[in-house]
């Protein structure tokens, strides 16, 4: 059985504001508004403040990738480190959740050479106003730079496009997966293109109602990796 979604107390929150310069009042008073204006502003400064690094995997004597909600606030927090995907949407779902928004993480398989991995990276799917968005400060250089809106209120997919670093573009798109056995079973692509004039190519795909737990996740982290 799943643990409940965990949260930060409201010091450590502050803190962690602290550590991606998300303006403040001097001292800070009260959480800024659960709306799509702070998530803008939480995301684009997550991405600017916490790099995407996997240093820990390669020079330490421990190397590990942990999800642990005590461990990731002390690395990215305390120790002002950056992280892996897992890591890093890991520790800002928590931020997120604890800030009052709706949301649950997913798995998604990565494009790579022409085929996609396994359940190989996490995201966020976050609902504000009935209106469903894919949140993700954790796949790097050419990963996503403001939440993108999925589904409607209404119910319809939204296959608008999304502005990242100019002149590179986003946009998620709901599409059936040539190689599934299922005929007529549609997954989500998030797909980029580097300018306006470019094709758009595939970065990952998911399945935007499967929601992951903790455990989930230890199923596809590398085997030096502890959770």
């Amino acid at each position: 059985m799943s643990s409940p979604p965990p949260t930060y107390t409201e010091e450590e929150a502050f803190q962690y504001l602290k550590r991606i310069n998300f303006p403040l009042t001097n001292p800070p008073a009260a959480f800024p508004p659960a709306n799509y204006e702070t998530l803008r502003r939480l995301v684009a400064c997550h991405n600017h403040y916490v790099p995407f690094e996997n240093l820990s995997l390669h020079y330490s004597r421990d190397p590990k990738i942990d999800l642990d909600k005590d461990y990731l606030f002390d690395k990215f927090v305390i120790r002002r480190r950056g992280g892996y995907c897992m890591e890093q949407n890991r520790c800002f779902s928590i931020l997120l959740r604890t800030l009052g928004y709706t949301l649950y993480t997913i798995g998604a398989r990565v494009h790579v050479r022409g085929t996609y991995t396994g359940w190989s990276h996490m995201a966020i799917i976050l609902t504000l106003d009935g209106t469903e968005y894919l949140v993700d400060v954790g796949f790097g250089g050419n990963g996503l730079s403001q939440p993108l809106a999925v589904f409607s209120a209404n119910g319809e997919p939204i296959e608008d496009h999304v502005n990242g670093a100019l002149p590179e573009q986003h946009r998620a798109r709901l599409a059936e997966m040539p190689i599934n056995a299922k005929k007529g079973h549609k997954v989500w692509f998030l797909e980029s293109r580097r300018t306006p004039e470019a094709g758009w190519e595939p970065l990952y795909m998911f399945e935007k109602d499967t929601e992951f737990y903790f455990e989930d996740y230890r199923m596809y982290l590398p085997e030096q990796c502890h959770l």
